[in-house]
Parts: C-alpha cells; structure tokens; sequence
C-alpha cells in the first residue's frame, strides 16, 4: 500500500509541473502570422448596380508591418494591413468585373482603398472582428467604412477576418456615392 501512495502522489507532483509549465508556455504565447486571402464570397449588395468602362484600383495602405490584430491567452494573431488591402483590392476587382467594369492601372477612374484598422476581440462565447476601410475616389470623395464579423465561440480565425474585408467592400460597393462615382460616363 505504500508504493501505491507514492507512486500517486509522484503522479501529482508530475502533474503539477506540467501544469506549471503550460502556465509559463501560455504567458510567453507565441505570434501566429495571418495571410488573408480573398476566398469569402460576397454578400448580396444592396442596390445592385452596374458600371461599365475602366477603373484604377489602388492600395493607398503605405505600412507592411505586422500588426497584432488579436491576443488571446497569451497567443497573438497578426497581419499586414498593405496585404488586407490588397485582398480588399483583389474583392472590389472581382466584384466590379461581374458588374461590367474592368481593372486596369491607366483607367480615368480611381479608387484608392486602404485598410486602416482590423480588431478581433475575444468574448465569453462570440468572437468578433472589426475592420476600418478607407476609401477615396478620383473625384475627392473620401469616407471609411466600420465592418464587422462576428462568430460563436471556436471560429475560424483567418475566414473570421477574411469575412470582415469582404464586408468592407460590401459597404464600399453599397455607398450611394461610391455607385454613382463608378456609374458616372
């Protein structure tokens, strides 16, 4: 009986020492880089429009740092905002197209987009991403548009933001000003 009790209580003293350092590993964390890509598909827009000729799309972000965008027990998530843009970019291309208005770099017309902000907070049981798109068309019109996505709790942390870019564009794309910008002969 007396081999039991110790071979239990060195059991717990293990089990103390890994739980000691899986405290010191979650305090230290580690930095997990997210690419963004422009694989979510977009939202119904509301109205729906279509354009035709030439645009120029820009990416007027002049930062590719890493920015931490979220922190959770001790991990970090993070990502250049110059590379959210140009998926923000890649979106608006796409959908334009569909639209009947093609890309091209010499176009009259410009939209100069920039990913100013992406914030993902942790809660209880929702997970929830901002983003912060500015935008400025050819003609001086300049405004930025507040995207969220949100999830319950275990979301898919790089669809979560992806899915906040598209939502940007989406408002970008339903701006009655922006419509009539690109609309405009």
């Amino acid at each position: 009986m007396k081999n039991r009790t110790n071979r239990f209580g060195h059991g717990f003293a293990l089990i103390g020492k890994l739980a000691a350092i899986s405290c010191v590993l979650a305090a230290a964390g580690c930095t997990h880089a997210y690419t963004p890509n422009a694989s979510s598909r977009m939202e119904a827009i509301s109205p729906e429009f279509t354009a035709t000729g030439e645009i120029a799309l820009k990416n007027a972000q002049p930062s590719d740092q890493a920015v931490v965008f979220m922190r959770n027990m001790g991990s970090k998530f993070a990502t250049s905002l110059r590379a959210c843009t140009d998926v923000a970019i890649t979106i608006a291309r796409r959908e334009l197209a569909a639209r009947g208005m093609h890309s091209s770099d010499g176009a009259g017309k410009t939209l100069s987009l920039s990913v100013d902000s992406l914030e993902t907070q942790v809660g209880a049981v929702k997970i929830q991403t901002q983003l912060v798109l500015h935008v400025t068309t050819g003609d001086g019109y300049s405004t930025k548009y507040v995207a969220e996505n949100d999830s319950q709790m275990m979301a898919n942390i790089p669809r979560q933001c992806n899915g906040a870019i598209m939502r940007g564009v989406k408002a970008m794309l339903s701006d009655p000003k922006i419509v009539e910008y690109l609309a405009r002969k």
